[in-house]
This record gives C-alpha cells, sequence and structure tokens, in this order.
C-alpha cells in the first residue's frame, strides 16, 4: 500500500490529528479585530536554558525517532530546551530549536482560543447555535439545530467518535469536497467555502448521541467551529488563527500544513513506517499531511520555542500578556463544566489527566496526522508547561515513551 493511501488510515488509528485559505467567495465583510500587540520574550531566555539535546538524542536513538525537540517553561520562561536527530531520515540535516514541527490535534486548543476571541470581541456567541451559524441548512437530526458553538469545541456536539467506518466516511466527505471538479472552481472553493460544504453536508447525516451529554472524540466537530468562527469573523480559519494567536505571541514560525516547505529539506519531515516497518521520509506536499480543508482540528506547525510559547500563555491563565481572551473568558473555559457540556475532562482543546509524576490533574493534548507527534503537557496551579515535537509516531511511542520522557523532564528545576 502506497503512503498516500496509508495516511488516513494512520490517522484514524491514532485518534487525534496545508495550505492556508485565501480569497473570500463564502466570507461577508471582515471584521476588524484588533489584535492585542506581541509580547517580547526575554532576551535572555534562550542562552540560560538547560540543553536537553544529549538526553532527547538518547530517547530519539531509544525508540527510534528520526527528530525531536523539548522545551520545558515555568512562569513564562523557557527553563529548558533542545532538539536532536535529523529533519530527514538518512540525511545530515540536523534538528535546530527553531525547526518547524507538525503539532496535529494540539492545534484544537489554538482554535478554541480563536473562538474565545471572537467572543470577546461580539462576533459570536458560545451558545451560538448550528441552526444560527448555517442558515438554511438541512439538518438529518432535529436536535443538531441546537448545537452549540461551545459544545463543538468540548467534543459534545452529539456526533460519533470517528473510529472505523466513521472515520473513513469523514475523510471521504473531506477529500470530496476538496478536489475540484474543474478549473473554473479554482477562485470560487476556497477553504472557507469548501469548510461551509463540508459541514452541512455532514449535517445532514443524524446524530450518534444527545449533544451535551457524552464525550466523543470527533475532529469533523472541531472543523464545523471553526467554519462558523469562519463565518462570524468574515476571515478564513488560517488569517484568525495568525492574526490573534500567531502574531500576539510572536510565534514567527507558525504556519500550517506540513512543516517542511516543498522541495526542500528546512523543517522536520514526517515518517511512517512501511511494510517492513521501516520509516520512510514522506515529502511535503499533498501526501505531507491531511487535507487542508480539517485545518481547525489539527494542521498547526511551528517551532518548539514557538510552541513552548503557547504553552507558557495558557500555563500562566492568560495572566502575563498578550491578551488573547479575557481573563473571565478564560476563566469560564476551564473552570468546571461548561454550560450544556455534562463532563468536565475535555474543554475547549484540552483534556484534563492525571499523570503519574505529576500530584494534580493537567491540562493535555497529544497530536498526530500520522506522520509526526506532539504533546503538551500544563500545569496552571504552578505556571509550569512542557511541549515535545517529534517528526515520527508509532503506538508505544505516544502510550510509552513520551510519558516516560515527560515524567523525567517534568523534575527538572
Amino acid at each position: 500500500m502506497s503512503t498516500a493511501t496509508r495516511l488516513p488510515t494512520a490517522v484514524l488509528l491514532l485518534a487525534s490529528l496545508a495550505i492556508a485559505g485565501c480569497g473570500g467567495s463564502d466570507r461577508g465583510k471582515a471584521a476588524a479585530l484588533n489584535p492585542p500587540p506581541a509580547a517580547p520574550a526575554p532576551s535572555d531566555e534562550l542562552a540560560t536554558a538547560q540543553d536537553l539535546g544529549p538526553r532527547l538524542a538518547e530517547f530519539a536513538r531509544e525508540w527510534k525517532v528520526p527528530g525531536i525537540a523539548a522545551a520545558l517553561v515555568s512562569r513564562g520562561r523557557i527553563v529548558a530546551i533542545g532538539a536532536a536527530g535529523t529533519r530527514r531520515l538518512g540525511w545530515d540535516a540536523p534538528v535546530g530549536i527553531q525547526d518547524r514541527f507538525h503539532i496535529g490535534s494540539s492545534t484544537k486548543a489554538l482554535t478554541a482560543t480563536v473562538a474565545a476571541a471572537l467572543v470577546d470581541r461580539g462576533l459570536i456567541r458560545f451558545d451560538t447555535t448550528l441552526a444560527e451559524a448555517f442558515p438554511g441548512v438541512q439538518f438529518g437530526d432535529r436536535r443538531a439545530a441546537a448545537v452549540t458553538l461551545a459544545q463543538l469545541l468540548c467534543m459534545a456536539g452529539g456526533f460519533a467518535a470517528e473510529q472505523g467506518k466513521e472515520q473513513h466516511e469523514v475523510f471521504a466527505l473531506l477529500f470530496q469536497v476538496q478536489n475540484l471538479n474543474d478549473i473554473d472552481e479554482m477562485a470560487a472553493k476556497d477553504l472557507p467555502t469548501m469548510r461551509r460544504q463540508v459541514a452541512e453536508r455532514w449535517l445532514n447525516r443524524p446524530l450518534a448521541h444527545q449533544p451535551g451529554a457524552t464525550m466523543a472524540y470527533a475532529n469533523i466537530g472541531f472543523l464545523i467551529a471553526g467554519s462558523m468562527c469562519e463565518r462570524a469573523a468574515g476571515r478564513s480559519w488560517e488569517e484568525l488563527v495568525r492574526e490573534l494567536v500567531y502574531q500576539p505571541l510572536g510565534m514567527t514560525s507558525g504556519g500550517f500544513g506540513p512543516a517542511a516547505s516543498m522541495g526542500a529539506v528546512d523543517a522536520a519531515w514526517g515518517h511512517l513506517a512501511g511494510d517492513d516497518g521501516k520509516l520512510v521520509a514522506v515529502p511535503p506536499g499533498p501526501s505531507g499531511d491531511l487535507p487542508a480543508v480539517l485545518g481547525p482540528a489539527g494542521l498547526v506547525h511551528c517551532s518548539v520555542v514557538d510552541f513552548a510559547r503557547w504553552a507558557a500563555w495558557n500555563a500562566g491563565d492568560g495572566r502575563r500578556p498578550p491578551l488573547l481572551v479575557r481573563a473571565d473568558t478564560l476563566k469560564r473555559m476551564r473552570d468546571g463544566r461548561f454550560p450544556g457540556v455534562g463532563f468536565d475532562d475535555y474543554a475547549f482543546g484540552w483534556g484534563r489527566t492525571t499523570f503519574a509524576f505529576a500530584p494534580r490533574p493537567l491540562l493535555f493534548h497529544y497530536g498526530s496526522n500520522g506522520l509526526n507527534q506532539s504533546a503538551i503537557w500544563i500545569d496552571r496551579e504552578q505556571d509550569r508547561a512542557l511541549v515535545v515535537l517529534c517528526n515520527a509516531t508509532t503506538s508505544a511511542l505516544h502510550q510509552q515513551g513520551l510519558p516516560r520522557l515527560a515524567g523525567e523532564l517534568w523534575e527538572l528545576r
């Protein structure tokens, strides 16, 4: 089976997770967002941080990962950071801390933050319903009309968990919508238009659960939430992430889709196990990531430095600049169950999970597009966070290797 054929299957088995959207055929007048000014990082931050490179090199050899980068953050500062291995297996292309990696489903918290920023600006509400966002849509289940933005961002939209047949149906729809029938569609069919079309077609189906009652991990819910935000703001999801997250945080490496440029080894390439179990480097391009239309669910890439900046902002609960989201909005998103959601172990792009190395539950997320792996752990009480990025993934790595590495690095001071 070819790499291109196997990629969606690999992603579905992991149960996690582009080209930036442009044009505007499905968007109204763009709202003035007035993003907050960027907060400069301490000038000596990286120079004084502990070097994790030697330990990461050992880990990469032990777990057969081509390249890896990690950073530990405490009270807004990177206190330990490093990178090891190669951008592309078989090449002399050492990974550095400024190299871009794909973060997969760790993207979801960025999408939720964009939604919250739009709520703060009065452009959308957490209780905006699908019926309000998509007027005229034919719902296959009358309950879906009342599903809210918050429920989608908490995996409580009533969709089935994407496994087996359900996941294959999702990807079939994504590829069908993203394909162009002829050249005349190029100008009219931008990413916001494609996302709206996916949303409208998926909402023709019956729900699997009562909305708000059951947590079911469904990437399609975040795609639909992203489409709601696009329609509310008059901008593509990619533009919103750049304006409301990347630029204020100074995430200059942030982008979408494969981390490396096409035809270049200027960042981490993803890797996939072949039929013989050996890793094969997958070049940036059509086989290098999931369909771009799925962006809000998992297509961000960035360096470990910028991933750490994002983690630090979250660990500080927004107490440090920039003001991405109002303090009261962030508190609503993180403290207990959100109205209309009957559980609190997943909310707004974060799982709440207990780990052996931490005395309290942490905000956490894994991300993978089947070729890469990310992980992020956040302790809000201690204002502490850890991020890890790899350019390959296996079930053993994400079930055993990364938790062990996290336990070790978490003890550093």
